[in-house]
């Protein structure tokens, strides 16, 4: 009968918040209690780490875990340029989503990274001569001897347009080579902080949290660590299994599942706890208060949603971790972008600033329209390579010809001489009249 489900729902959905209520007081207590612990911790870990730098003689104590982590870190030196990768492993996680096991080449250990960054991969797709830059999250914990990328076809298997996420998914096999940056990316989980971490993510968005959990947890950090996980159902469910098992075998992981459209298959308390999305109200009923920081990774409308809904409820911006590479941001954008920008391929006219394309022959009249140079190249149709989207990768890095730009709020990898990242550059304010800028492309 339909209201002895909806009673067992609401029973199953009381249990859930009463749970979570229970960890996050615990939580909270516990980050109390054990300030003054950690606090020690810390300053003990710097004496650890300065001693290292200082290549003392001192003994390690057993404890230092952490401190002989960092050491490693810093003796395998992350590589400059592009190194060349071979597909070790393929597994499929969901029907559309696979991930891949890379190991080096030239078989020497691998730098660590930050839980949370990201790989740059260069790829050429069947029947391409021009290879495609882009960006994956790393989906795992720290290895010397792997790195692991979760990748999800956004095409669809039946797609035939292409597309590198298409082609890891169908046409990468084992024994394939292709060429890595290091990794890279301002998103990650701090190590040595001690505080709880609020997870949020959405579809494929797990991958860096996934990499931040299986970190801590690795580590054997008592650090308490809650994730909400939203997707549509257990088919589109990425590391089902392998978060259930987590969860199962540490008291300081908890996972909430949010499934929008259950299937038919899928079971409440089995499969996913809440039926709906990843919400303000959700986060309001299960935890205490905002005092909290919050990791966000999702697609764009789910992280410019939930990280508005945050500052609303009190969350200080600096709390708010979020990914920002890829064409989503988070950030509302401070002036529309005009559907029909002004495009000429003469000198006729004046504007503000003029952006011409040297190779192409385009100009376009720069009237602070768009939010860097590399929409402004879209809009004039001239379609620049890119990556990360976020100063990163340097995937999109163009030889400037003529003219002065800046970064504004941005901090970019390291830029040749004579080059800018269009992805993130914009010109500087003196940049008027007859100095124009110019980009080789």
């Amino acid at each position: 009968m339909d209201w002895v489900a909806l009673i067992a729902g609401s029973l199953l959905l009381l249990f859930c918040l009463a749970q979570l209520a229970l960890w996050t007081s615990q939580s909270m207590g516990r980050q109390l209690s054990e300030r003054s612990y950690w606090q020690l911790q810390q300053q003990l870990l710097s004496a650890k780490i300065a001693a290292i730098q200082t290549q003392s003689s001192s003994a390690l104590a057993p404890a230092q875990s952490v401190a002989t982590e960092t050491a490693h870190s810093e003796t395998t030196v992350a590589w400059r340029g592009w190194r060349t990768f071979q597909i070790k492993k393929l597994v499929r996680e969901t029907a559309s989503t696979t991930s891949v096991y890379l190991t080096p080449q030239d078989g020497l250990d691998l730098p660590d990274y930050r839980p949370g960054q990201f790989l740059t991969l260069k790829a050429i797709l069947p029947n391409q001569t021009a290879p495609q830059i882009r960006c994956y999250s790393l989906s795992s914990a720290p290895q010397k001897s792997y790195y692991r990328i979760t990748v999800k076809d956004i095409h669809g298997q039946a797609s035939d347009s292409g597309g590198v996420s298409h082609c890891i998914n169908w046409h990468w096999a084992v024994g394939d080579t292709i060429e890595l940056k290091a990794p890279g990316g301002d998103f990650y989980l701090e190590l040595s902080q001690r505080e709880p971490a609020i997870l949020l993510a959405g579809g494929v968005g797990i991958t860096p949290l996934m990499s931040m959990i299986e970190s801590v947890l690795q580590r054997g950090d008592r650090r308490d660590l809650l994730l909400f996980y939203g997707v549509r159902n257990s088919g589109e469910h990425i590391f089902r299994d392998r978060l259930k098992e987590l969860a199962s075998q540490h008291a300081n992981f908890n996972v909430l599942n949010c499934y929008s459209h259950p299937g038919s298959q899928d079971v409440a308390g089995r499969d996913y706890h809440i039926q709906g999305r990843v919400s303000l109200e959700l986060l309001k009923r299960a935890l205490p208060s905002p005092d909290f920081d919050f990791y966000l990774c999702g697609p764009g409308a789910f992280m410019a949603g939930l990280h508005q809904q945050l500052t609303d409820w009190g969350v200080p911006v600096g709390r708010i971790h979020y990914e920002a590479f890829g064409p989503a941001t988070v950030v509302p954008t401070p002036h529309p972008i005009q559907q029909e920008p002004i495009v000429r391929s003469s000198d006729n006219g004046s504007a503000s600033t003029r952006v011409q394309f040297a190779r192409t022959g385009k100009t376009i009249d720069w009237n602070g329209q768009h939010d860097n140079l590399l929409e402004a190249s879209l809009a004039a149709g001239v379609p620049l390579s890119s990556g990360c989207r976020a100063g990163q990768c340097g995937a999109c890095q163009t030889k400037l010809l003529r003219g002065d730009v800046h970064y504004p709020g941005a901090q970019p990898m390291d830029v040749a001489a004579g080059h800018c990242l269009p992805c993130i550059a914009v010109p500087r304010e003196n940049s008027v009249g007859d100095e124009e800028i110019v980009l080789d492309a």
